[in-house]
């Protein structure tokens, strides 16, 4: 599954700016307007998955991805210092139980917006429930991804 995943991560890399040209104008804009690149901070412990969403991402005009990390020790700490508007976390990422992470983020002073990734669908309600701003499935197309981002730009 992940393999999978990563080389349709890989692939996207190749189709970016036809997803570009696809997006709503009023995406586009509020980028533009602010002039603010959307910072992003990629927690994914696989490593083609991690290096596919990396590079697509900062192929995408307005985002910029300002750290990456294989684990959850210290992810607090890097992301703050990282001044993320947005994180994106795998949900499998070792070294930490998950509910209680996304836990310790909402009491941040000022939290990141939480992308949760994961294979199984029914992790969507536990994620949500814990404090994730968005949920996408991995076998979810990649479009699914850009539009939980660009709904985390209208309100960073």
């Amino acid at each position: 599954m992940g393999v999978r995943l990563a080389a349709k991560s890989l692939l996207l890399c190749r189709t970016e700016l036809t997803a570009v040209q696809r997006l709503p104008q009023v995406w586009r804009v509020s980028t533009v307007a602010t002039g603010k690149d959307m910072l992003i901070f990629v927690a994914v412990p696989n490593e083609d998955l991690r290096i596919g969403l990396q590079m697509y991402l900062q192929g995408e005009a307005g985002m910029r991805v300002t750290g990456i990390a294989i684990r959850a020790e210290g992810l607090l700490t890097q992301v703050e210092a990282s001044q993320a508007d947005v994180l994106i976390l795998d949900w499998q990422l070792p070294g930490a139980s998950m509910p209680e992470l996304l836990k310790e983020f909402s009491a941040l002073q000022s939290p990141p917006k939480i992308v949760v990734l994961a294979t199984k669908p029914e992790i969507e309600d536990i994620a949500l429930e814990a404090g994730a701003d968005a949920f996408v499935g991995k076998s979810h197309s990649p479009d699914s991804l850009l539009e939980a981002l660009h709904s985390m730009e209208k309100t960073t």
